[in-house]
């Protein structure tokens, strides 16, 4: 979807931004624009957080439509190994290469526990991969969750998610524990399980006499009769309301299959 992309836009400048110009200049005294544009730079940590919720969101979507499909874990786990593995660990090899960081920190990079080395006693050699560790473990558990529960319980999960993780931040706050606060995987779950929520919300309002699953069956024949009717209207639900995307899919297999019962042409208005 184009909203997604310009929204992944948005995420890149603000992280970019927060450590090309704010970091950086940590400690530095500035005057009038320049402290200006220093501040308006400080609230790029948000785009991790929207990364994170556009991740819940398309994710969570991939799986409740390949959901009865046989070979739902494969292709899911095999789409994301090449999406991210060779990029992943060529950075690793390279940081080993230059010297960028300690063989205990990557070694727990390779195991994806870069957000949480400091519970080994390790530095954060390399910041920006905690954000990465924290994406495995959901991408480890979430497909499992998926396709073990209902989807009327996929929304009821996400929603505990969202209340255990705000608890156990809060809680961690006021105990003192600020460590890792805004990088453990248990503190940092709720922006990942919100979209899974939001996914569940979309799928019911689309079929609200529906107890069981929409799977790829449906999906798929929708895309092979009749692939432009279904683009054209995920777009245009889309534009309507793109944060239950997973609805205008549901809607676009629901018109085609109701078009083509009563023999109407799904093709025209």
């Amino acid at each position: 979807m184009p909203e997604l992309d310009t929204l992944r836009g948005v995420a890149i400048l603000g992280v970019l931004f927060l450590h090309g110009i704010y970091s950086s200049t940590n400690g530095m005294q500035f005057e009038g624009l320049a402290r200006r544009v220093i501040r308006v730079t400080q609230p790029g940590w948000l785009g991790v957080n929207l990364f994170f919720v556009l991740s819940g969101f398309l994710i969570t979507g991939i799986l409740l439509d390949s959901k009865s499909s046989s070979r739902y874990f494969v292709n899911f786990y095999t789409r994301r190994a090449l999406r991210i593995l060779p990029a992943y660990y060529s950075l690793l090899i390279l940081l080993a290469i230059l010297g960028g960081a300690s063989w205990t920190y990557l070694g727990l990079c390779f195991l994806y526990l870069a957000n949480v080395t400091t519970l080994f006693g390790v530095p954060e050699d390399y910041g920006p991969l905690w954000s990465l560790a924290v994406e495995e473990h959901y991408y480890l558990l979430w497909p499992l969750i998926v396709y073990r529960l209902s989807r009327r319980n996929v929304g009821i999960v996400a929603v505990l998610i969202c209340v255990l993780t705000a608890v156990l931040r809060a809680l961690a706050f006021h105990l003192g524990h600020r460590v890792g606060i805004d990088s453990f995987t248990w503190l940092v779950a709720d922006g990942l399980a919100q979209r899974g929520f939001g996914c569940d919300i979309g799928m019911r309002k689309a079929f609200p006499d529906r107890d069981t699953d929409i799977g790829a069956r449906e999906v798929d024949a929708t895309r092979r009769h009749h692939p432009p009717l279904a683009r054209e209207r995920i777009k245009t639900f889309a534009g309507e309301d793109d944060n239950i995307g997973i609805l205008a899919s549901a809607q676009a297999i629901e018109q085609c299959q109701r078009r083509c019962k009563v023999g109407i042409d799904p093709r025209r208005g």
